[in-house]
């Protein structure tokens, strides 16, 4: 009674630790990593994607790179096409690493914008594409200014003032105020401040019923102007141009003799300049007379035939004008007449397409959509989602989806600020980027191709026991923290688990100066539409009503041709100007049906004309001609007709414009010349053209004749511009070799990430197997006596050994239809298609599942061709070959590189990297747990759950759980000693599916660290 008395639980409460649930999922195994060239995109930064258009949404098309003068055609970057192919074939994640050199981005002036930093003068302001590389070479940028009329109330200064609103966000700190005088004076103010006035509403009423609010106003930045309304003190003075080349230049200019000028009309100047130099349309010409300086938007440019003998021309800029002040006029001012809330619309146009737009941006920092905020690629992806509490969150998220081309400066937002000096209200001119110095492939970081690009100089050379150190030491211990390049930014990516380099294979290019051939000059005009006889040219002669006589020119001076851009996607722009342009109305008055005292009352392009102080009792005559190039028409008769004022109205038909014909050839003796535009306008844009050398030449019609042909311009379009892809017997293996070694290295350090290597598109079967075994360790005896030096790079090291079952080798390469509406074929490395198969098969069946078997999709061929004889040496030599079988082109293994035949299946190699990341989020849970027999029971039931739900999916080999895996945590491993230092060892022995043999995968758990390593 008493032993069962003493067998029996006292009542109460019973602790006992229960191990945690098992994860409803396994760690993903399906989520990719690439590495590679690309158009655009933030560099050397992961960034992921979802989809084959997110990805062509952030870096662009395919990126060119060099000619490849064997096949006729551009070489292009691989990761693109890679990408595609992973999403093909059952990729659902991965991420993105763009890689180059020193890229620099495009600069694109805004019409009429200026920025002013502290004390300096005003300047041209600029927005940058939003990644650096030439892929913005097409693009064209313009901005519209949208102005808000603003109730003026009591003003004492600029620096204090009230407006009435009608809500009290209507005007806020950073909007930028335009007051105007009705002395002609324009200053643009920037809101320091806004503070609501004590006794709330002004007590006026709205339309709908509602009560304004007086605000009061503290002003900052001020920047004055003035309308045009006078000349300037000197006729002549110096000009900064950006001409339509996007090259910003210098020039003497003149003001136009006679000329009156008025508040609220255009301005005319002349600049000392030749036709290819002639500004932009929509850019500023700012010009500096004496003291006095001048901004005028070019929105007419016309050419002019200088005065005097040669060739020498000048242009002609008329278009809106202000005058710049750098403080305050020293007249007296009344209160402002007006005043506006400025901000403006920023659009993006590449081709006819529609243009992106952001619309109510501001131009101070102070505002939440301050333009010059918008984020760049680098500064988007790295923040990664905009939270409410950053300052400009609004315009970074309108910037990002869909994502917005252009960016600002790049400099500190709060560094400058700007202002709309002669920004267009309504729709003008797009204009492109300043004109490049270097080529397309320099401005990409891409014209030296070697390792360099891939490998982060800080641990280029580090083995593979000190990388991870390394790696940390400069990301976070370093003087200069700094983020990891190429390869090695996966090392901050922790859920991929597949990395492959596709641009890794190329061959390398180098520059050539091309040899352009030159369009012959064309052959002379007949004198089509001129007087072949004296009687003829009198019946001619003759007028119909309302309209002109012709000119009766004997030549007509051939115009000039300039080809202003083109672009890598095959997009001309050409502009031509003719004297026939500079045609005016000449209007003379008489008092005599003789004209005997005739004088010149107009002289322009107007089509009417209104004289004052004529006498309607008295007979006055008026006649009109042409004169264009100091030539003049025959003189016609006008009538007019008095106003209820007593003024004569004068008014005669519209003079027909020159008509021009331009012509596209690809012949230099003009064999095939074929009519690409015929009408009035003076420049034309060609889009898609395909690759080769195009010639163009124009001429112009007008009064019954023709010109001459122009001088011809030649456009070559197609590669790099002397950039030629090396050929094969130049290839050097060094840096691909480099590149793999430090991928293998890389991975093995990391522990869980597997690396899928590709190789040239010219090796045949005996180049894979060299490369292979290149590949392998190689025992290099150093100066201190070891085997294994402490800098490496290639070939891996003895101790390194164990990299080799990181990665595998696919070959040979795939030609691929991208969609199956599209006929045309892609050449492409396998490594983005075999990626997308092993993502497939983690996610379907599981990682330990071998990625072979499993047909290739949108891969119709494979080059080069492997004869069946060299398939057991490819084997032998552990290199995934590929090949066409009657199901489709698949793999026909799944081998790493590894010469331990355990080691040997991809499927194995995948399984322990699953194990691997099992093991370190369930050890996690563990931590600060006290070490007791209970603990110990805890971690091993719940090692156990875990390994037998992966037995249930097929992931070891044997019938039952204790022939598949073993958790052992016992006192062979624990000693009392580790227990004492905070450490607790578990040791997970697997039997995988393939092999039979047990691996032991060893779990250390030091304070608040876990570590997994592996053992045979």
């Amino acid at each position: 009674m008493t032993t069962a008395l003493s067998q029996r639980r006292l009542p109460g409460f019973r602790f006992e630790a229960q191990p945690p649930p098992l994860a409803d999922k396994l760690p993903r195994m399906d989520v990719a990593l690439f590495v590679g060239f690309a158009a655009a995109g933030p560099l050397h930064l992961p960034v992921v994607v979802e989809d084959a258009a997110q990805f062509e949404a952030i870096y662009g098309a395919d990126a060119p790179l060099a000619w490849d003068r064997a096949r006729g055609e551009r070489v292009q970057a691989h990761l693109a096409p890679a990408v595609r192919a992973f999403f093909r074939n059952g990729g659902r994640r991965c991420w993105v690493v763009r890689v180059a050199g020193t890229a620099r981005a495009n600069l694109f002036p805004l019409s009429g914008l200026a920025r002013r930093h502290g004390k300096q003068s005003l300047q041209p302001a600029y927005a940058r594409a939003r990644a650096r590389g030439s892929w913005s070479d097409s693009l064209r940028a313009g901005v519209v200014l949208t102005p808000r009329l603003a109730v003026l109330g009591r003003f004492s200064s600029l620096e204090d003032f009230e407006l009435e609103v009608s809500a009290p966000d209507e005007v806020v700190a950073g909007d930028l105020l335009r007051l105007t005088y009705e002395e002609g004076f324009v200053p643009l103010v920037h809101v320091k401040a806004v503070e609501p006035l004590a006794g709330g509403p002004s007590g006026v009423a709205t339309a709908g019923g509602g009560r304004r609010l007086r605000v009061r106003v503290r002003g900052g930045e001020v920047q004055w102007l003035r309308l045009p309304g006078r000349k300037p003190s000197v006729v002549s003075g110096v000009a900064r141009v950006l001409t339509a080349r996007g090259r910003r230049i210098g020039a003497r200019v003149h003001t136009t003799p006679g000329a009156e000028w008025h508040d609220m009309r255009p301005v005319t100047l002349t600049l000392d300049l030749p036709s290819m130099d002639a500004p932009a349309l929509g850019s500023v010409v700012r010009a500096t007379f004496g003291k006095e300086r001048l901004w005028v938007r070019a929105d007419e440019v016309r050419m002019l035939a200088a005065e005097g003998p040669g060739p020498k021309r000048s242009v002609q800029v008329t278009g809106e004008a202000v005058w710049l002040y750098r403080s305050r006029p020293g007249v007296a001012l009344g209160n402002p007449a007006r005043c506006d809330r400025l901000l403006f619309e920023l659009h993006v146009r590449q081709g006819e397409g529609a243009p992106a737009r952001l619309k109510g941006l501001a131009f101070g920092p102070g505002h939440p959509r301050y333009w010059a905020a918008l984020p760049t690629d680098e500064q988007l992806y790295a923040e990664g989602s905009v939270t409410p509490a950053h300052r400009h969150a609004e315009v970074w998220r309108d910037a990002a989806g869909p994502r917005f081309p252009l960016a600002g400066r790049g400099e500190g937002v709060d560094r400058g600020v700007y202002f709309p000096v002669l920004m267009p209200t309504f729709t003008a001119p797009h204009l492109g980027p300043l004109q490049p110095r270097t080529s397309a492939l320099k401005r990409d970081g891409l014209s030296s191709f070697g390792a360099g690009l891939f490998l982060d100089r800080g641990l280029r050379e580090v083995g593979l026991e000190a990388l991870p150190a390394q790696a940390d030491f400069l990301r976070y211990q370093s003087p200069r923290p700094r983020r990891l390049w190429g390869i090695h930014a996966a090392l901050s990516v922790e859920e991929a688990t597949v990395i492959a380099v596709p641009d890794a294979v190329h061959r390398g290019w180098g520059f050539e100066e091309p040899e352009r051939p030159e369009p012959e000059p064309s052959k002379p005009m007949p004198n089509k539409g001129r007087p072949n006889s004296p009687g003829q040219a009198e019946q001619d002669s003759r007028p119909l009503r309302g309209e002109f006589i012709d000119c009766r020119l004997t030549r007509l001076e051939p115009p000039s041709l300039l080809l202003e851009r083109q672009d890598e996607a095959g997009t001309l722009t050409l502009s031509w100007s003719s004297p026939l342009d500079e045609w005016r109305f000449v209007v003379e008055e008489s008092s005599s049906p003789g004209w005997r005292d005739a004088a010149t009352v107009y002289a322009g392009k107007g089509r009417q004309l209104v004289l004052a102080g004529r006498d309607p009792q008295r007979r006055r005559y008026y006649r009109i001609r042409t004169e264009v190039n100091g030539l003049s028409g025959e003189w016609l008769e006008l009538e007019g007709e008095y106003d209820e004022g007593g003024a004569l109205l004068l008014a005669w038909p519209t003079q027909p414009r020159p008509v021009y014909i331009l012509e596209e050839a690809t012949l230099t003796d003009w064999g095939d010349a074929a009519t690409v535009y015929e009408g009035t306008l003076n420049r034309l844009t060609l889009y898609s053209r395909h690759d080769g050398d195009y010639f163009y030449r124009v001429r112009v019609v007008s009064f019954g004749g023709t010109s001459d042909w122009s001088q011809g311009v030649a456009a070559h379009v197609g590669g790099q511009a002397g950039w030629q892809q090396k050929p094969p017997e130049a290839f050097r293996a060094a840096p691909l070799l480099e590149i793999h070694c430090a991928l293998l290295r890389m991975c093995a350090a990391r522990g869980d990430l597997f690396a899928v290597l590709a190789l040239p598109a010219h090796y045949r079967e005996g180049d894979a197997v060299r490369h292979a075994a290149r590949l392998a360790p190689v025992s290099r005896p150093s100066a201190h006596g070891t085997t294994n030096p402490p800098a490496l790079n290639w070939p891996l090291g003895e101790r390194e050994r164990r990299a080799l079952s990181y990665g595998a080798l696919y070959h040979p390469w795939l030609v691929s239809r991208e969609s199956d509406l599209s006929a045309k074929l892609r050449l492409m490395p396998p490594c983005g298609a075999a990626v997308g198969i092993i993502a497939l098969r983690a996610f379907q069946r599981g990682a330990w599942v071998a990625p072979a078997n499993e047909s290739f999709r949108g891969v119709v061929s494979l080059t080069p061709r492997i004869a069946p004889a060299a398939r057991p040496e490819l084997q032998e030599a552990r290199v995934n070959l590929i090949g066409r079988e009657p199901q489709g082109i698949l793999s026909l293994s799944a081998d790493t590189l590894s010469e331990d035949e355990e080691l040997r299946p991809i499927g194995v190699r995948r399984l322990l990297i699953l194990l691997r990341r099992l093991a370190l989020r369930l050890g996690s849970s563990f931590v600060f747990e006290p070490h007791s027999d209970a603990f110990r029971r805890m971690v091993r039931r719940g090692f156990e759950g875990m390994l037998g739900e992966m037995f249930q999916r097929g992931a070891f080999a044997g019938a039952t759980p204790s022939s598949s895996f073993r958790v052992e945590t016992g006192d062979e491993l624990n000693t009392p000693r580790l227990i004492e230092q905070g450490r607790f060892i578990v040791e997970l022995k697997v039997a995988p599916s393939l092999p039979l043999t047990f691996l032991t995968l060893r779990l250390v758990q030091s304070g608040d660290r876990g570590l997994a390593t592996e053992e045979r």
